[in-house]
């Protein structure tokens, strides 16, 4: 496993980790969609009109590139996804850029860049690189629910991530999970964990975990609409990516027509976003900004208007944070219903946040302020990841734990930040030694006016571009819980 991180971030999710908070506004991220989307368009013969996530965009820093898994299907009116006579594929292609992909000629159907053919009939899949498996068969590994096996969870691997092999020949979880799932693998404790539906059409999410892919835990429902949401709204799945002391969840937002257009019980007819979620554990999951869009629909008549489908992982560059989906101008009953040669494509997109983006803390004219929880750290190097704007700043206080700043770390003494950082050394006029309060009992205060505050972070020594990894304070003990 990797060894945890020393790190200690506050980010702004929820105020677990604060005393109080003055004037700010929590906000969700807007992801920025690329100007020229889409960067990947159904072109070959057995992508039909469709290149679709359910699958998955990942970096792969070791050999530099861009990888993505996308399905590509062919039913319509007269043909049920399920139907034996529809096409399901899982296709392959690759990126120096994260824009521009080759879509490689490979050998599992010659001349295509097809990774599995249609009689595994592909459904809902996600692809990890497994970074943490011993051996490098099973590098790659492949998690789906095919509808020729009853959309139970079943599980392949790969040394390449084209060559893929069934890892057991039954199911891991028996369910009737028709939507993508959600895989990925806890970089600190090894955990797998999948992220499914039950039955059809029960559009709520439920999770999963295993140590070693055998043995699974008993499903758990991890989250479903609420009273806050609109009574027409369902879960259609939820994918799931690693982030510090956090697992993130991209909600698939399912806004179902009403019932004048479609009375039926399982709701075809509906739009598609993304929303976010949070959870510390992997099973007690929260909204992030509860009915914000982290990727919200294009205009009307646009290639993304109407349904977008996330890719199964965001990826996590030193400059940007990364949301591949799919996309169409139809909403979720036209690939069933309008005939095939009126369909418009479906393309897939990319968007990006700025690191620790997914949440922030806005300060307008007006002074804002908040103090941390008490906690210890063994080495007070500390960053700011912010941006000021117009005169706007943000300053730092280091207290103790009534809250009394220490000698030269007051606001007063604090050398501002008042432009944009990812990772600004918080600095106190006359360079004051941080010995005297490390290893010991404290609290910190932000101060910021026009000016939005994305994180605050001690890296202990560990790369400060490397904003992924990272733990909590322990909101107990410090000295017993915090410190090494």
């Amino acid at each position: 496993m990797n060894p945890t991180s020393r790190k200690v971030k506050f980010t702004f999710f929820d105020n677990r980790t604060y005393e109080y908070m003055f004037g700010f506004k929590r906000e969700l991220g807007q992801a920025d969609k690329f100007a020229h989307n889409p960067v990947l368009k159904p072109e070959l013969p057995h992508e039909f009109k469709r290149v679709h996530y359910y699958g998955t965009a990942l970096y792969d820093a070791e050999e530099r590139l861009y990888k993505t898994w996308y399905s590509t299907h062919y039913y319509g009116p007269a043909i049920g996804e399920a139907d034996a006579k529809a096409y399901a594929y899982l296709n392959y292609a690759y990126s120096e850029d994260g824009v521009h992909f080759t879509k490689p000629e490979l050998d599992v159907v010659p001349g295509t860049n097809i990774v599995l053919d249609n009689d595994k009939k592909t459904h809902g899949p996600t692809v990890i690189k497994d970074d943490l498996e011993p051996d490098p068969a099973k590098r790659y590994k492949l998690a789906m629910s095919p509808y020729t096996q009853g959309c139970s969870v079943f599980l392949y691997a790969s040394p390449d991530g084209i060559h893929w092999e069934a890892m057991f020949e039954k199911p891991v979880i028996v369910v009737h999970s028709d939507c993508h799932i959600g895989f990925c693998r806890d970089p600190e404790s090894g955990t797998y964990r999948v992220t499914f539906r039950t039955r059809c059409p029960d559009r709520r999410v439920w999770v999963a975990e295993s140590a070693d892919l055998v043995t699974w835990s008993k499903p758990v429902l991890a989250i479903e609409p609420d009273q806050l949401d609109p009574c027409k709204t369902q879960f259609y799945g939820m994918q799931i990516t690693p982030y510090g002391a956090y697992t993130m969840g991209l909600i698939s937002m399912y806004d179902t027509y009403d019932y004048k257009v479609d009375p039926n019980p399982n709701k075809m007819a509906g739009t598609m976003d993304i929303q976010l979620a949070y959870s510390r554990d992997g099973f007690c999951w929260h909204r992030a900004q509860q009915g914000t869009k982290l990727v919200a629909l294009g205009a009307e008549g646009e290639w993304d208007s109407k349904c977008i489908m996330p890719s199964s992982t965001v990826i996590y560059r030193p400059d940007r944070m990364e949301l591949y989906y799919s996309a169409a101008p139809i909403d979720h009953s036209g690939f069933g219903s309008i005939p095939y040669d009126e369909l418009p494509p479906e393309n897939i997109g990319v968007a990006s946040l700025r690191p620790d983006g997914f949440v922030y803390l806005h300060a307008t004219h007006d002074w804002c302020e908040l103090m941390t929880r008490p906690f210890a750290v063994e080495d007070g190097a500390l960053y700011l990841n912010a941006a000021a704007a117009g005169g706007g700043e943000v300053r730092v206080e280091v207290c103790d734990k009534e809250g009394r700043a220490f000698e030269g770390f007051s606001f007063a003494d604090n050398v501002p930040l008042t432009e944009d950082s990812l990772a600004h050394r918080v600095e106190w006029r006359g360079n004051p030694g941080t010995s005297a309060w490390e290893r010991q009992v404290i609290r910190v205060k932000v101060r910021a006016r026009q000016a939005d505050v994305y994180s605050l972070f001690f890296p202990h020594g560990e790369d400060v571009g490397e904003y992924w990894r990272f733990k909590e304070i322990s909101c107990l003990n410090p000295l017993v819980y915090d410190l090494a």
